[in-house]
């Protein structure tokens, strides 16, 4: 897996296929390997750019995990890459990531998907509800991911996705705890970036059923004026696993 070092952290990317550049960035205790199965059919017509952001994957922790301090990490992927400028979908914490790269560098006019996002903050009792978990992790990582991982999908799909939902398990457990404690922090710390939705051409892929990104709080942000275009799946926050063909559908109809 090919990587560079930034601010003498290694960071970790692929790219698979060529043609125009699209960038897909995963979220909170998840890593680039959630886009394989998209990225073999849209490498078909584009260059597609996966990024292990900070503490996720095989990226090193960084100083802080901020998600503007994570959109500065991308940018320098890109820059390394000679990328200036591509579409950028975002899973959950990846759409905040994309949201902080829009903010930074609104001259760019980035086209954005939101995938299972939101461009709005916590709420306060959210970020209480952060620094529990937070807590959680510090005391014990592997109970805060047997209970945090299964609770993104639907009670239907828990049962239905169950092998996967048990690797993302493993996979959230071998994370450094640091490294969760510090993205938490910066979940909880992101500010409110509804301005982004008036300005920028932002696109929505949300879930029904998602208790993550409650869908009833994205009902004004669908309705802002640079949304191009929302897509509504039945089912709850990881539609790229419980809706996997319609949420392909919708990124190919979001790229061409």
């Amino acid at each position: 897996m090919p990587k560079t070092t930034i601010e003498k952290k290694e960071v970790y990317y692929e790219i698979h296929g060529t043609g125009a550049p699209v960038i897909m960035l995963h979220g909170f205790l998840e890593s680039l390997t959630m886009w394989h199965y998209y990225a073999k059919d849209l490498s078909k017509t584009h260059q597609v750019i996966l990024i292990d952001l900070p503490g996720h994957g095989r990226t090193e922790v960084f100083p802080e995990h901020h998600m503007d301090d994570m959109a500065k990490v991308v940018f320098k992927v890109l820059d390394h890459l000679g990328v200036e400028n591509a579409p950028i979908i975002g899973h959950s914490m990846g759409g905040y990531v994309a949201l902080a790269m829009a903010d930074q560098k609104p001259e760019l006019k980035q086209k954005i998907l939101l995938f299972f996002s939101s461009a709005a903050a916590d709420t306060p009792e959210k970020k209480i509800n952060r620094e529990r978990l937070k807590s959680i992790v510090k005391d014990n990582k592997e109970i805060f991911s047997r209970h945090a991982i299964p609770m993104l999908f639907t009670s239907k799909t828990r049962a239905l996705f169950k092998p996967v939902i048990d690797q993302l398990i493993e996979e959230a457990i071998a994370m450094d705890t640091n490294g969760i404690t510090k993205t938490i922090d910066g979940l909880k710390l992101r500010p409110n970036r509804e301005h982004v939705l008036e300005n920028t051409s932002v696109s929505f892929i949300s879930g029904k059923l998602d208790e993550a990104v409650p869908f009833d709080s994205l009902t004004q942000q669908h309705k802002a004026k640079g949304v191009e275009k929302v897509w509504v799946t039945e089912n709850g926050h990881m539609g790229h696993i419980e809706d996997r063909d319609y949420c392909l559908a919708a990124i190919q109809e979001f790229l061409a």
